[in-house]
C-alpha cells in the first residue's frame, strides 16, 4: 500500500502496519530520514540518540477513526555551542512539533470551526450537549501552539515549540466538543492565569459548571475563584500520590485524624489568615465580577509583590479549603475521574 494514499507523501516516511477493529484504523509509520535539522541552530546530524513513539489522530477514512502510531528518532545535536544537546526530528507537512493532530486535520478542525458558531452547533448538533453528570455540561480548556508567519505584539519566541520562529497560544474553552470561547495569549504567559479569563468571558448561552483542566493549570487559586462565581474545578492531577501527601489541609490538627487514618492533612487549615484580610479578597471578588480586572492581570501584580503579602497568602489558604475538597473526592470516586479524563480527551480531539 502507497504511504500517500493515507498520509502526503514525504521522503523517509515508511508505512509498516495497518490495523483495524470495529471503531478504528491504526496506521504503524515509521520516519527512516539518515539526518535531521536541529530545530535551534539548523545543523545538520546524523546521530541517533533513541527512537520514541508518537501518536496522533488523522482524518477519518470512510467514516472511521484514524490514528497514527509514528515512531521518530531523536538526534545528537552536531553543534558543539548549540543550545540544545538532544532534539527530536521534525516531519513538516505532516505534523507539527508536540502535536496531537496531523496537520491536516487540524486544517480541517479550523475550518469547522471558523464556518460554526458556538450558538449554531448547538442549534444543529443538540445531543453534543448531552448531560454527563445530571445535566452538568462538563467543560475543559487547553493551549494550542501556532507559529506565525509574521510578527505580531503577542508572538513570541519558544525554541520548544517553534524552534527559530515566533508563535502564539490560543487558550480554548471547549463544552462537550465544541469551542465556546478562546484567548489569544503570548506563548511566555501561564495558561493557569486565563483559565477564570476564559470561562467569564464566555459569550454563548452554553454555560458549565465543571471546568477541567491538566496538572500545569492547577494554581494556588483557581479553586478559590473558580468556586465564587459558581464553577467547580476539577483538574487531573498526574501524580496524585504526591498531591494527597502535600496538599491535603484539614479543620483539624494531623494528629486528630489517627494513624489508621489513609489520607491525613499536611496540617490544619489558618482560618484568622483568611478572615484578617477577607474585606480585601472581597473587593477583589467584586473587581473580577464588574470585570474591571482580569484574573491574568490581578494575579501577576499579586505575585509581583513581596512574598509575604497577606492577601495573596489569604487566597491561597481559602483555595486549600476547595482543593482538599476536590482531591478527596477524586480519590474517592472512579466516575469523577472518568468524567474528568473524558472531559479533557474531547478538548484533545
Amino acid at each position: 500500500m502507497r504511504t500517500s494514499l493515507l498520509l502526503p507523501d514525504v521522503p523517509g516516511l515508511r508505512l509498516d502496519a495497518v490495523t483495524t477493529n470495529d471503531q478504528r484504523l491504526y496506521l504503524t509509520m515509521t520516519a527512516t530520514q539518515p539526518t535531521a535539522s536541529c530545530p535551534i541552530c539548523a545543523t545538520m546530524s546524523a546521530r541517533i540518540h533513541s527512537r520514541y513513539q508518537r501518536t496522533v489522530a488523522d482524518v477519518s477514512w470512510v467514516g472511521v477513526i484514524v490514528q497514527v502510531h509514528m515512531r521518530v528518532c531523536r538526534f545528537f545535536c552536531a553543534n558543539p555551542t548549540g543550545q540544545r544537546t538532544i532534539f527530536a526530528e521534525r516531519l513538516g507537512p505532516i505534523m507539527r512539533a508536540c502535536a496531537r493532530r496531523t496537520e491536516r486535520l487540524t486544517t480541517q478542525v479550523q475550518h469547522i470551526a471558523v464556518r460554526l458558531s458556538a450558538e449554531s452547533a448547538a442549534i444543529l448538533s443538540p445531543r453534543l450537549f448531552s448531560a454527563l453528570l445530571n445535566g452538568v455540561i462538563h467543560s475543559s480548556s487547553d493551549g494550542q501552539k501556532f507559529e506565525t508567519d509574521h510578527p505580531t505584539v503577542k508572538a513570541q519566541y519558544s525554541p520548544k515549540h517553534f524552534g527559530l520562529g515566533k508563535g502564539v497560544v490560543s487558550a480554548t474553552l471547549v463544552a462537550n466538543h465544541v469551542p465556546v470561547h478562546a484567548e489569544l495569549i503570548s506563548a511566555h504567559d501561564h495558561e493557569r492565569q486565563w483559565v477564570f479569563d476564559l470561562l467569564m468571558g464566555n459569550p454563548t448561552d452554553i454555560q458549565p459548571t465543571i471546568h477541567s483542566t491538566d496538572t500545569h493549570v492547577a494554581n494556588q487559586v483557581n479553586f478559590a475563584l473558580l468556586n465564587v462565581f459558581g464553577f467547580t474545578f476539577a483538574p487531573r492531577y498526574a501524580n496524585i500520590q504526591e498531591k494527597m501527601r502535600t496538599a491535603l489541609y484539614g479543620f483539624r490538627h494531623p494528629k486528630h485524624y489517627g494513624a489508621e487514618a489513609l489520607f491525613r492533612p499536611v496540617r490544619k487549615r489558618n482560618t484568622a489568615l483568611i478572615i484578617s484580610p477577607w474585606g480585601e479578597i472581597l473587593r477583589i471578588f467584586g473587581s473580577l465580577a464588574r470585570k474591571t480586572t482580569t484574573q491574568n492581570v490581578l494575579i501577576s501584580k499579586l505575585s509581583s509583590a513581596k512574598r509575604r503579602n497577606r492577601t495573596l497568602l489569604a487566597l491561597w489558604e481559602y483555595d486549600h479549603i476547595y482543593r482538599s475538597k476536590h482531591l478527596l473526592g477524586y480519590v474517592d470516586s472512579p466516575q469523577m475521574r472518568q468524567n474528568v479524563q473524558r472531559a479533557l480527551n474531547r478538548g484533545e480531539q
